[in-house]
């Protein structure tokens, strides 16, 4: 692979880091465009952009997807990476547990030994919710199946036309993900709908997280492969359409739920499961993968913006762990609730802390023994 069709991965993966840091930014910002009867019309399109923050994690799991599926498998290097993220997520939760004492006054005489073992491999303390970690375990139970789902893509790679297990895997979990999803939200337009009982759901682990970010995976190195006739079959037009549509109809899926069960409905989470959130994330894929061409023409893509993405691209994992420690003990503690004016001022703040942290990581990498827990 060569670095400009790198280039583009990592545009993407700074659009996804920059998305799950404004997802998380949310819960420290007194945001006003919470579901409402009688919204604004500011505030209804400030939620139609908010929920595009629902691609953020399937966008990592595409691009891993690319990067993984289409190389040669080294079987000794992933499990050393499975061990190092295993390593890391454990000293994370030690350090942003440290962190959020030091900023806290929580009462731990409720933790006992136990519940603190538990918090180190995912599971939460009372008064303390570490929810953003569920990333890593999935990624772990991915990595785990990863040589299996290696060798039956490598047999689709050179028999295409003869191996069809991939394409009917891809449906099953679309069919045990997206449909029941599709039919939850129906059967709050339509009421005879409510008495139908299609218990898709019940495939675990496929209709878990893990089953939703194991779909994105096999997509990206699907799309990935292919990425030459889909930049000539598919027209930018036409993906971009795709895109909106799926925009929309995330936003109509939040406006019916939320209405119907009078709650504020979390679209960006809940939305990985989705038919909106897999067509806004593949369009994106597509789209992105049409930039190689582009980065031909001078001037088109600056070199310095090309830096940029790469160092921010390659500290994506640092970003996700330090921003949460940030975003909950510094500026939560020193700055109170913030006020979030607007959807821009919201983005505005994500975009200022990713690239802070960005630019720390690279100045602290310089350092071997600190480059371990960054990278």
């Amino acid at each position: 692979m060569t670095r400009q069709q790198y280039s583009f991965l990592n545009i993407l993966k700074t659009m996804a880091i920059v998305m799950v840091v404004t997802y998380h930014c949310a819960r420290l910002v007194s945001a006003p465009f919470d579901f409402t009867n009688d919204m604004a019309l500011v505030d209804s399109l400030a939620r139609l952009f908010f929920n595009v923050n629902s691609i953020c994690m399937p966008v990592f799991f595409l691009v891993n997807g690319a990067l993984l599926l289409t190389r040669e498998l080294d079987l000794k290097k992933h499990f050393r990476r499975m061990v190092h993220l295993l390593i890391l997520f454990v000293i994370w939760h030690v350090i942003t547990l440290i962190c959020e004492l030091s900023f806290w006054h929580l009462d731990v005489s409720v933790w006992n030994y136990q519940a603190i073992i538990g918090f180190l491999f995912g599971a939460n303390l009372e008064n303390l919710y570490n929810t953003h970690f569920w990333f890593i375990p999935v990624l772990l139970a991915i990595y785990a199946i990863f040589p299996l789902i290696k060798k039956e893509f490598d047999d689709w790679q050179t028999k295409p036309r003869k191996n069809y297990y991939l394409y009917f895997f891809v449906i099953f979990l679309i069919a045990v993900q997206q449909v029941p999803s599709l039919i939850n939200t129906l059967s709050l337009l339509i009421p005879a709908l409510n008495e139908l009982n299609v218990p898709l759901g019940n495939y675990s682990p496929f209709a878990t997280q893990v089953g939703k970010m194991l779909l994105y995976f096999i997509l990206g190195g699907m799309l990935f492969s292919k990425r030459e006739e889909i930049a000539r079959r598919f027209p930018t037009a036409l993906l971009i359409a795709v895109f909106c549509a799926g925009l929309v109809a995330l936003f109509c899926k939040w406006c019916i739920t939320s209405d119907a069960l009078q709650v504020n409905y979390d679209a960006v989470f809940s939305g990985y499961g989705t038919f909106s959130t897999l067509a806004m994330s593949v369009a994106l894929f597509c789209l992105a993968m049409k930039l190689p061409e582009l980065s031909h023409k001078e001037g088109m893509v600056p070199r310095g913006l090309t830096a940029l993405f790469s160092v921010t691209g390659s500290f994506t994992l640092a970003i996700y762990y330090i921003h949460w420690i940030i975003g909950q003990t510094v500026l939560r503690n020193f700055l109170g609730t913030l006020t979030a004016t607007n959807i821009f001022a919201l983005y505005g703040y994500a975009i200022l802390l990713t690239l802070l942290i960005s630019y720390l990581c690279h100045v602290l990498c310089r350092f071997k023994v600190i480059r371990y827990f960054l990278k």
